[in-house]
């Protein structure tokens, strides 16, 4: 979709504007053409919305408030009376790569309930296939949600209770996508933006010192954009006291992972800042790849099968992340 907005500018100011206008915008006989088939920085196309997932636990309507201090709403998978395949099909895609970086979150909160109530039909549906999420006579009020279940590679609608805690998807409201691609356009020339992010999770096993978990963070821009890394969401990294382990190389985070690094889960993201402007990395999440320890008591035998039919060798491996487990 392209749109047009008309500049009442003068002439002169006009043209001083234009020598920071990126290739993302055109001027014509002073109309603003704007390329509304792209993302802002920050978000992810998916159909025809813009979505991002949100890593941090919330209740539906903690979620809806959330996603509104940004210009956006749960993310909308109802479409013309009927569930939007085209989007669930972009939103597995995009849950799926967090999976592959070891996110292991099994269920999102989504939107577009009010508009699947309006429609019989569907509402009927989704009554047979979420768990009766219609159902008027329960006390339990629920809500919509994707959840991947075991054994399938694909999102399923479910529903869950609204006072339940999850990680949730937003999706940006129109005005909202375009004001932000509107005022892109008019960043100058040489502010940072990011070459390479930290991915959504990063799992980790204790290791004899000398091991670190990378984190990788690149920008450009002119002048060259300077990294810093904050943890916990404010806190700076510090390099310069006498007992910090963290090293920045090429803007890069290095982890310590040792027999002493202490099981918890780590929050971190990245900044990158020159003169003309700041920009901030989406947070990632450190955590141990297995939740418990492994067993003391191991089997010192296994039954073998009949001729050339081989074995199954049980690797016992306590929970962990991400959930698929090679054995070697």
């Amino acid at each position: 979709m392209i749109l047009f907005l008309h500049l009442q500018l003068p002439t002169k100011i006009l043209l001083l504007s234009t020598i920071f206008i990126s290739h993302t915008l055109w001027l014509v006989d002073g109309y603003v053409i704007l390329d509304q088939s792209k993302c802002p920085l920050g978000w992810r196309a998916a159909a025809d919305q813009c979505v991002r997932l949100e890593l941090a636990a919330h209740t539906h309507d903690g979620a809806m408030e959330e996603c509104a201090i940004q210009g956006a709403e749960l993310v909308n998978i109802v479409k013309s009376s009927q569930i939007d395949q085209t989007l669930l099909v972009d939103l597995n895609d995009i849950v799926h790569e967090a999976e592959q970086n070891g996110l292991a979150e099994k269920v999102w909160l989504v939107g577009g309930l009010q508009d699947a109530l309006a429609d019989p039909q569907l509402a009927y549906d989704l009554w047979l296939t979420t768990n009766r999420i219609m159902e008027k006579r329960s006390v339990e009020r629920k809500v919509l949600a994707l959840e991947r279940r075991v054994g399938n590679d694909e999102l399923e609608i479910t529903s869950v209770p609204a006072d339940g805690r999850h990680f949730y998807i937003c999706g940006l409201l129109p005005l909202t996508r375009r004001r932000l691609l509107y005022e892109e356009t008019f960043l100058p020339k040489g502010v940072p933006t990011f070459l390479e992010e930290p991915s959504a999770s990063y799992s980790y096993i204790n290791r004899p010192d000398g091991h670190f978990i990378t984190i990788p963070c690149r920008a450009e821009g002119i002048p060259q954009p300077t990294i810093k890394w904050f943890q916990s969401g404010v806190e700076q990294v510090n390099l310069d006291t006498n007992n910090s382990s963290f090293v920045i190389s090429g803007g890069s985070l290095l982890i310590p992972v040792g027999k002493t690094i202490d099981n918890d889960v780590m929050t971190f993201h990245c900044t990158a800042t020159n003169e003309l402007g700041t920009i901030r990395s989406s947070s990632t999440i450190i955590r141990p790849a297995f939740i418990e320890p492994f067993s003391h008591n191991r089997l010192d035998a296994y039954p073998l099968s009949a001729r050339g039919a081989g074995s199954k060798l049980e690797c016992q491996a306590p929970p962990h992340h991400p959930s698929k487990l090679q054995f070697l």
